[in-house]
């Protein structure tokens, strides 16, 4: 997954962003969250050869089966947990908490024009052929 690929609304478009690079400096896994797109040249130097890379957009719009509302549930919980702990303005941790409290008014999924994409890398290559040599 890469948090590069990751959009939320109806949410100040550039809220995510600096929550991200806030984030960033100080949670692990928001770090590598924005490392995926790095794959394709992380597989070159191990000695894979013929990679690819490629995005796959996973796009969310209200309203929401149960699956997929359990599941941006959970990230919003998240979101919410990280947003107490990193490196943000205190206005940017209020839309935070008002977007992702359940009980407030605001809150993301209670919203009728919600929408929320993520994104996974796919990377895939393959070993090199060995060899051969004449004796």
């Amino acid at each position: 997954m890469d948090g590069g690929l990751s959009l939320v609304a109806p949410a100040d478009p550039s809220l995510l962003a600096r929550f991200q690079e806030a984030g960033s400096r100080v949670v692990v896994p928001i770090r590598g969250f924005l490392r995926s797109r790095m794959l394709h040249g992380w597989w070159q130097r191990a000695g894979f050869v013929a990679v690819q890379q490629r995005a796959v957009p996973m796009e969310r719009r209200a309203p929401l089966d149960p699956a997929n509302g359990r599941y941006v549930g959970e990230l919003l919980a998240l979101w919410r947990g990280f947003a107490e702990r990193i490196p943000i303005s205190e206005a940017d941790r209020a839309t935070w908490q008002a977007l992702t409290d359940p009980a407030a008014p605001a809150y993301l999924l209670a919203q009728p024009d919600f929408y929320h994409c993520d994104g996974q890398y796919v990377v895939t290559g393959r070993v090199p052929a060995p060899e051969v040599t004449a004796d």
